[in-house]
C-alpha cells in the first residue's frame, strides 16, 4: 500500500535517484530530474501521483523484517520503522524511515531479495564499502539519507549496517504460520516453496548477514550538499550556482574503530 506520509517529500528510499548525475557528472540526470519533476507534482496534486499496489516482493520484504527483528536480532537492535516517518528540521521535503537502530551510533536497514541471484550480488558486493555503493546504490544511499536525518535529529550515528535476509528452508513452515491472516500476505497461501526465496540449511550462505561500516564522511557531505540540498533548492526553484562534484575516488573496506563513549539517546526523544 501507498505510504501516504512520504507523499511531497524526497524519501531516503528513493536517494539514490538524486545521485544520478549527467553525463558531464557536474549536474543532475534524467531520473534525478524526474524525480524533482514528480515530487513537485505531489505539492500541487496533495496526494502521491502513482497508483500503488502491493507486489510479492513489497510484501514480502516489509513482513520479514518485522520477523527478523522479532526472531533473529538480538536486544541491541531497536525497531525504528514503526515509529513514522522522520524529517529534517532544516531541510523542507526531507524525510526517511530508518528500519533499525543499533547501540546509538548505527542506523541499520533489512532487505529481504526476494531474487536470489540479487541476493548472491549483494553478498559479493558487501565485502567492500565501495562495491556496495557502486552497484546497490539504492540500498547504499538510503542508509546514508537516513543517518543525515538521525544526526539531525539529536542522534550520534557514525555507522551503517546492511542487513540481509533470506530465509533458511527449514523456516519457511514457521514463516507461512506467522502470516496466516495477514492480508497482505494472501498470496503466499498459493505459493509452493519453489516460488519463496530461500537458502538451504547446511549451505554456502547463511539466513541472515550484516555488513557494518564506519560511514565515509566524503559521503555524507556529499548527499547532503550535492544531493538533497541542491534537489530541494529545484524544487522549490531556487537559483543555484555551477557547481562541479567532487571525484570520488575508489574506497576499500572500511574497518570496525571503536567510536568511545557517546551520549545515549532513546528513540522516545525523537520526534519520529
Amino acid at each position: 500500500m501507498h505510504d501516504d506520509s512520504r507523499t511531497a517529500t524526497f524519501s531516503s528510499s528513493q536517494a539514490y535517484r538524486l545521485m544520478a548525475k549527467d553525463k558531464k557528472g557536474t549536474g543532475f540526470g534524467k531520473v534525478a530530474l524526474k524525480y524533482i519533476k514528480q515530487t513537485r507534482q505531489e505539492i500541487k496534486l496533495g496526494r502521491s501521483i502513482k497508483n500503488e499496489v502491493d507486489a510479492k516482493q513489497t510484501s514480502w520484504g516489509t513482513f520479514l523484517e518485522k520477523h527478523v527483528f522479532r526472531k533473529k536480532l538480538d536486544s541491541s537492535y531497536q525497531y525504528a520503522a514503526d515509529k513514522g516517518r522522520l524529517f529534517h528540521p532544516d531541510i523542507k521535503h526531507y524525510s526517511g524511515i530508518p528500519d533499525f537502530l543499533k547501540d546509538y551510533d548505527t542506523v541499520a536497514d533489512c532487505k529481504c531479495p526476494f531474487n536470489p541471484e540479487k541476493f548472491c550480488d549483494k553478498m559479493e558486493a558487501l565485502e567492500d564499502y565501495g562495491d556496495f555503493k557502486k552497484h546497490f546504490p539504492e540500498d547504499f544511499w538510503q542508509l546514508i539519507s537516513n543517518l543525515v536525518l538521525l544526526r539531525a535529529n539529536g542522534l550520534d550515528i557514525n555507522f551503517i549496517e546492511a542487513i540481509n535476509y533470506v530465509p533458511y528452508e527449514s523456516d519457511l513452515a514457521d514463516i507461512r504460520l506467522s502470516a496466516d491472516g495477514d492480508r497482505s500476505m494472501r498470496w503466499l497461501e498459493y505459493t509452493t516453496d519453489a516460488g519463496l526465496p530461500w537458502v538451504p540449511n547446511d549451505g554456502h550462505y547463511k539466513d541472515l548477514n550484516i555488513h557494518r561500516f564506519r560511514v565515509m564522511e566524503r559521503d555524507v557531505e556529499e548527499w547532503t550538499e550535492y544531493g538533497i540540498k541542491l534537489a530541494v533548492d529545484k524544487l522549490l526553484g531556487i537559483n543555484q550556482p555551477e557547481i562541479a562534484t567532487k571525484k570520488v575516488i575508489s574506497e576499500k573496506s572500511a574497518t570496525y574503530k571503536d567510536p568511545g563513549p557517546i551520549a545515549k539517546c532513546s528513540l522516545k526523544d525523537l520526534q519520529l
